[in-house]
C-alpha cells in the first residue's frame, strides 16, 4: 500500500476497511460504466451507494459481491455508510496546491455524491 492509501474503518456485517485506490475506482467504473472521478455530478441512488461501498471493500475480499454488500446496508446505517464513503474517498484524493504552496479547498459534501 502506498503512502497515499488510507483505509477508513466501517462496521458492517463485521469490522471492515474502506479503501478507494485506483483498483477500487476501476472496479466501480467496470461495474457501472460511469467515471468514478465524476461522482457527485448526479443524484444519489441506492445502486450507487451499494456499488461504491462494494468497490471500497473488495481490496480485503475479492470474492465479495455487490449483492452481499447490499445486504449489509439498511435504513439504520445508510447515512453512516455515505459519510464513511466520503471520508474514505477524500482520504485518498490528493489536494492540489497553488503556486505559492497553499492548498486549494476541496468541496466535501455531507452525503455521498451520485
Amino acid at each position: 500500500m502506498s503512502k497515499l492509501s488510507k483505509m477508513i474503518s466501517i462496521d458492517l456485517d463485521k469490522p471492515r476497511n474502506l479503501l478507494y485506490n485506483l483498483n477500487a475506482m476501476v472496479a466501480y467504473e467496470r461495474a457501472t460504466g460511469k467515471n468514478f472521478l465524476a461522482i457527485g455530478k448526479e443524484d444519489i441512488s441506492a445502486t450507487l451507494v451499494m456499488v461504491v461501498l462494494w468497490a471500497g471493500l473488495i481490496h480485503e475480499d475479492k470474492t465479495l459481491t455487490v449483492e452481499q454488500v447490499g445486504a449489509m446496508i439498511d435504513a439504520d446505517n445508510m447515512l453512516t455508510i455515505q459519510q464513511k464513503i466520503v471520508e474514505a474517498s477524500s482520504a485518498n484524493t490528493p489536494v492540489p496546491e497553488t503556486k505559492e504552496g497553499n492548498e486549494l479547498p476541496l468541496e466535501v459534501k455531507s452525503e455521498i455524491p451520485a
